[in-house]
């Protein structure tokens, strides 16, 4: 796992076209915890390939639990 580019998504997150483009989707602003989370545990665990592989797996059912993304919405009204 790469910090820097981690790093490189939280900022593009807090900023101004991260805020706008979120609200634009979902009518709210973004706290960006799941990039923060990412983050910390980038400089924490990053360095350990397992538990990145573990990480990787439990972000992928956390995803598929949740139903889709705006993304997905966006799809299908075009």
């Amino acid at each position: 796992m790469n910090c820097t580019q981690v790093f490189d998504e939280l900022v593009g997150c807090l900023s101004t076209g991260g805020q706008f483009r979120h609200y634009y989707r979902t009518g709210e602003f973004d706290s960006c915890s799941r990039f923060f989370t990412k983050y910390q545990f980038c400089l924490s665990k990053g360095k350990d390939l397992k538990l990145v592989e573990e990480w990787h797996r439990e972000q992928l059912e956390m995803n598929s639990q949740r139903g889709g993304s705006v993304d997905d919405i966006w799809k299908e009204r075009v």
